[in-house]
């Protein structure tokens, strides 16, 4: 993905501490779960993940989606150029940024859908958004992240793609964030979760929710290991932790996604046309890159999808909308800032079938 990021020689503040990492593997952690199910509540899934997790996958059966059109930009003036070169992937690309910037001031990559990775059976592609994991998404620079949760019960989220489980909890995403931020104390992830294939109430919603801040991980939660404040906070703030944001609905803490007012979304999702969708694109992009000490927090997804009848799936938009942003992107003049850019398929931004690391790509800062 092409990106620009200011980048200031060091840093002018101290980081934030966070704890050690827990140390285990995702896939330790898995069968920690299987080896409890049966024997009560699992110390650090909490009781009824395993549970839940095998209920949601016998209940996937149709994908969806959801988004507005809240593109309403004045006449484009970012335009897309060649491609001015290649510096190295960091995983630690925030340390080079002074702890007082505002994160609304940065420009930030991100991922739509961001644990749809693995295809589902009976899907057909259209509950695929991603082809690699979020581990890989984090070590590569993807600094924010959307999860979208069904509520099991007061305890338990499981993720999904609106009807399609998508074969991990809610526990395994906040294992793989912290261990991250454990060995990067530099970073920050900028997490907006949502609603999906429940109909809880904002009250039960955060019950459970409020579950993963205060009694998850053998009891000492992992409030600590987030950011829920309802302003936006500094670079310095926000290192080694999760930004919180939520809406549909909105927690009532950490930082009100579905609000207009505080952030400026992009998100034509629903069956547009590959030439409308970039439209929604670069204009939210020009107004992102033009607006200077920034109000709002800027999200800008290139995402779409169709249906199997009429439309394209995430892939075949992605195929145009990628390499068409990784062109806007590299037009954007130096010392400006995007905000965030959520795209699905984030290691293919030439339009290739493949990616990896070499191919997540920044303009060169020569």
């Amino acid at each position: 993905m092409a990106i620009s990021i200011t980048r200031p020689a060091a840093d002018d503040a101290s980081e934030v501490p966070v704890e050690p990492p827990h140390g285990r593997s995702g896939e330790e952690a898995e069968l920690e779960l299987v080896a409890y199910a049966g024997a009560g509540a699992c110390p650090e899934y909490g009781d009824g993940e395993l549970r839940y997790g095998a209920q949601a996958l016998a209940s996937s059966s149709s994908p969806d989606g959801d988004g507005t059109d809240r593109a309403t930009a004045p006449p484009a003036e970012v335009e897309p150029a060649p491609r001015t070169g290649r510096v190295p992937v960091s995983s630690d690309w925030m340390a080079g940024i002074p702890s007082h910037v505002d994160i609304r001031d940065m420009s930030i990559p991100g991922t739509h859908e961001s644990a749809a990775y693995q295809e589902n059976v009976g899907s057909a592609g259209y509950a695929l958004c991603q082809s690699r994991d979020l581990e890989w998404q984090l070590n590569n620079g993807v600094r924010y992240l959307d999860v979208r949760l069904r509520r099991m019960d007061s305890k338990v989220f499981s993720v999904h793609h609106g009807d399609y489980y998508l074969k991990q909890m809610f526990g395994d995403v906040l294992q793989t964030c912290r261990s991250f931020l454990g060995n990067h104390r530099s970073e920050t992830i900028l997490m907006r979760i949502s609603q999906t294939k429940s109909n809880a109430s904002a009250q039960d919603f955060a019950q459970t929710f409020n579950h993963y801040l205060d009694t998850y991980w053998g009891g000492s939660g992992m409030r600590n290991n987030f950011y829920i404040g309802s302003t936006f906070p500094t670079l310095g703030q926000a290192r080694g932790k999760i930004v919180l944001m939520s809406g549909w609905p909105y927690l009532g803490y950490g930082l009100h996604f579905s609000n207009e007012n505080v952030f400026d979304l992009q998100d034509v999702a629903s069956s547009p046309t590959p030439p409308s969708k970039k439209d929604a694109v670069r204009n939210h992009l020009n107004r992102a890159v033009n607006t200077a000490s920034k109000q709002k927090m800027f999200v800008n997804h290139t995402s779409a999808y169709g249906t199997p009848v009429i439309g394209l799936t995430p892939w075949g938009h992605a195929e145009q909308l990628n390499p068409y942003t990784l062109g806007l992107l590299n037009g954007v003049a130096a010392g400006k800032t995007t905000g965030v850019i959520a795209m699905d398929y984030i290691d293919r931004p030439a339009g290739s079938t493949s990616g990896g690391k070499n191919t997540l790509l920044l303009p060169s800062s020569s």
